[in-house]
């Protein structure tokens, strides 16, 4: 690395804003300040609970793509918003699960299953429009606040 690709990155790093971080809990949220004050706003918290038997664990560092997918095959609900797992030393990331039509959480990625969620549910014609729109699997809740 040069001393000019350093100094670029050093004056980038400095030209970005103070934000001071958003809590939920307590603990620190690791999204865009848009989404954690969507989620302040609109979210609600969802029982952890077992991965029930028949659905399996998918790839890991693709929960959104994970979730959308399980849900368009089990027609469950697509949810997006911030987990905490025993290894994020109780901050929030973010992150997306299902539900079924019982309210019962299933995460497709995390195993275990993380200790706390918090968000909200997408409709199924939101989230096919919003991946057909980015051509990817990203996170829905990005693209709506922003």
């Amino acid at each position: 690395m040069t001393a000019e690709h350093v100094r670029k990155v050093q004056v980038s790093a400095n030209c970005l804003p103070a934000v001071e971080p958003i809590f939920l809990d307590g603990y620190p949220m690791a999204v865009a300040a848009g989404v954690a004050r969507y989620l302040l706003e609109h979210g609600r918290a969802f029982a952890p609970s077992p991965r029930p038997k028949g659905y399996r664990q998918m790839k890991q560092k693709a929960c959104f793509r994970n979730a959308g997918v399980l849900a368009d095959k089990r027609g469950l609900t697509y949810c997006e918003g911030v987990a905490r797992d025993a290894m994020t030393h109780g901050g929030w990331v973010a992150h997306a699960w299902c539900v079924d039509s019982n309210d019962r959480l299933i995460d497709p990625t995390w195993d275990p299953e993380g200790v706390a969620y918090f968000g909200v549910t997408i409709d199924a014609g939101k989230l096919t429009e919003v991946v057909l729109a980015t051509g990817s699997w990203g996170s829905v809740l990005e693209e709506l606040v922003s």
